[in-house]
């Protein structure tokens, strides 16, 4: 419920006030970990694309609504040498849409920002050793993930944002049923680097 009052506050801000607003277009690529495979390492490739709206709250701060589509997941590719031949693959694919707090430091050509928002998970496949076994431990439909993120200004409304985001919550409960402290289920851990170009006027100065 938060989260659509902050959405829908965004949105009327642009609506009641001059503060200067701009939308753009949003392309990356993206390295994914899962917290309670039992592998480690950001081994899963995907891609983000999608599209945002800013409007300024500052001198130097935005708010910014994003909808992209982030590829997640897992993988584990077998290694003979070492006498390892498991096999693991995991796709989760989601329609993300996070709110985020925009720091910039126009002087450097830096910016920061920290966040959060929801997934809804559209897609998903699961296999261990090779056999699907998509559904037999099924996921959370939706996820809360935390983001923060680095970027740097280029020129003429173009940027690059390396960004890092992790679930709050569990997206699965964990294989033996356990929920401790240290081992409360299953989680998305997951970096992206994506390229941004930002319309309208002046667009780059914001």
């Amino acid at each position: 419920m938060l989260f659509l009052v902050l959405i829908t506050s965004v949105f009327s801000f642009k609506l009641t006030s001059q503060n200067i607003f701009k939308s753009g277009l949003l392309l990356g690529i993206t390295a994914s970990q899962y917290d309670g495979d039992g592998y480690a390492g950001y081994k899963k490739a995907g891609l983000t694309a999608g599209f945002y709206s800013r409007v300024k709250t500052g001198d130097h701060t935005h708010l910014q609504l994003e909808i992209s589509y982030f590829m997640k997941g897992a993988r584990k590719i077998p290694d003979p040498n070492k006498n390892d031949l498991n096999q693991y693959l995991l796709d989760l694919d989601y329609v993300d849409i996070p709110l985020l707090f925009r720091m910039e430091f126009e002087k450097r050509h830096l910016l920061a920002e920290l966040g959060s928002g929801i997934g809804i998970l559209v897609r998903v496949r699961e296999e261990n050793n090779y056999l699907d076994i998509t559904g037999r431990r099924p996921f959370n439909r939706t996820e809360i993930p935390f983001h923060s993120g680095l970027g740097y200004y280029l020129s003429n409304g173009w940027e690059v944002i390396l960004r890092y985001s992790y679930s709050m919550f569990p997206v699965r409960p964990d294989r033996a049923g356990k929920s401790v402290w240290f081992n409360r289920g299953e989680f998305n851990n997951s970096l992206s680097f994506s390229v941004r170009k930002t319309f309208g006027k002046k667009a780059e100065t914001i």
